[in-house]
């Protein structure tokens, strides 16, 4: 069952609903006492969050939290030092921009700057 099916069945019995009859439930049922229902709707804000997580890492680029390899970082400086803009390198590596600008700092190419506004290949430490 996917996350979405279990929030829709969460949300009917959290507003005292049967999820697939949708007739009321009984008044003396279970599911209909305060902290019941209240564990139910922390429950769906939990699978909400979490649907949500997974929308996004499906949204990052292939190597998102991979190891750089020597050869990776070698081809990094090489394409930057050519003159491949931040956004370029990042489509080539499948890394986020922001990886990009750590490597590059972390390797000594650009200087840690943290103005968003600065012009791509600026940053260089040249």
């Amino acid at each position: 069952m996917d996350i979405l099916k279990s929030i829709e069945i969460l949300e009917y019995l959290a507003d005292g609903l049967d999820p697939f009859t949708k007739e009321p439930l009984a008044e003396d049922h279970a599911l209909n006492r305060r902290d019941v229902i209240k564990a139910l709707v922390n429950a769906i804000e939990v699978l909400k969050k979490e649907e949500k997580r997974i929308n996004r890492q499906k949204d990052l680029p292939g190597r998102v939290g991979k190891s750089w390899s020597d050869g990776e970082d070698k081809s990094l400086i090489a394409e930057f030092d050519s003159g491949r803009s931040i956004d370029d390198l990042a489509l080539r590596h499948k890394r986020t921009r922001g990886a990009i600008r750590a490597r590059l700092i972390r390797l000594g190419k650009i200087k840690p700057d943290y103005s968003l506004k600065t012009p791509k290949n600026q940053l260089s430490m040249d």
